[in-house]
């Protein structure tokens, strides 16, 4: 058994090259610990965290242009509807994280959390408004090719994403591809799904 006397833990520190600080820490409270996964109780998962590393090397292999992303939603019934929140994002083909293109929301932002999940926080580093008081209107974002950090995105496939919510809990998400590796693609409108009534999604070219 491991003496407890201060003096007695330097010595074992010194005559061991490796040793767990959370079993030292253990044998000096006299607890029983396991090793376990640390998240945010309120996050939907646990996997972590990742950014996007698809920077262009030259800016000739660059995103040349701006995407365009509009958005209709519609009530999900929840306690706080009209009112909601929305965020808009954008991830790489792989799913891992570039940057947040919007966010329209105040203290329940922590429950946007395929959002959270994506970005590892609550974060805002893109447009952001007040909780959405109706769904009259359409909401419009855009992304100029570059990540968080402003480096410059490959020219490649990438996923526009968005969630929300009208209560204290997971509301909807989305998830929609958009193709730059050939240069224009004009628009798209993809189809409806629970939570958005249209998503249209559009790149316009540097001249």
């Amino acid at each position: 058994m491991l003496s407890t006397r201060p003096g007695d833990i330097f010595e074992y520190m010194k005559q061991s090259h490796t040793f767990s600080v959370l079993a030292l820490c253990a044998a000096i409270l006299g607890l029983s610990i396991s090793c376990v996964q640390i998240s945010d109780p309120a996050a939907g998962s646990t996997v972590p965290t990742t950014h996007s590393t698809n920077f262009a090397p030259t800016d000739a292999d660059a995103i040349a242009g701006t995407i365009s992303l509009v958005v209709a939603t519609e009530s999900l019934s929840g306690e706080f509807a009209p009112d909601n929140i929305v965020v808009l994002w954008v991830e790489d083909d792989t799913g891992a994280f570039v940057k947040t293109l919007g966010v329209w929301a105040e203290r329940r932002i922590g429950y946007l959390y395929s959002w959270k999940d994506s970005q590892g926080s609550s974060t805002v580093d893109g447009f952001t408004a007040a909780t959405r008081s109706s769904h009259t209107g359409s909401l419009t974002v855009t992304w100029d090719g570059t990540n968080k950090a402003g480096t410059k995105m490959l020219k490649d496939t990438y996923l526009l994403r968005g969630e929300i919510t009208d209560h204290n809990g997971a509301g909807k998400t989305f998830s929609v591809e958009i193709n730059l590796s050939g240069g224009a693609v004009g628009s798209t409108t993809y189809p409806t799904v629970t939570g958005f009534q249209s998503i249209v999604a559009s790149f316009t070219p540097t001249l």
